[in-house]
């Protein structure tokens, strides 16, 4: 089935949205905005890592250079 992605915009909005579908009896369940954007984080971060396992594999294969720990920690 499909799913309806609503943001409501305060906490009346929401109890309003709670209650219809409640009262409809359409499950919901409520996700805050915080682990929302950590479980969008953790999808990317998944996400990349098949294209950064292959860049180890061809840095293993000196076919690219990768920087070193000392250059990542002197960008920060």
């Amino acid at each position: 089935m499909d799913t309806i992605l609503v943001k409501p915009r305060n906490k009346e909005e929401l109890d309003l949205v709670q209650t219809l579908l409640k009262r409809m009896d359409i499950r919901a369940q409520v996700v805050s905005a915080e682990k929302a954007r950590k479980k969008k984080a953790k999808q990317e971060f998944l996400d990349s890592l098949p294209e950064r396992l292959k860049q180890v594999e061809l840095h293993m294969q000196g076919k690219i250079e990768l920087p070193d720990a000392r250059d990542l920690l002197r960008e920060i």
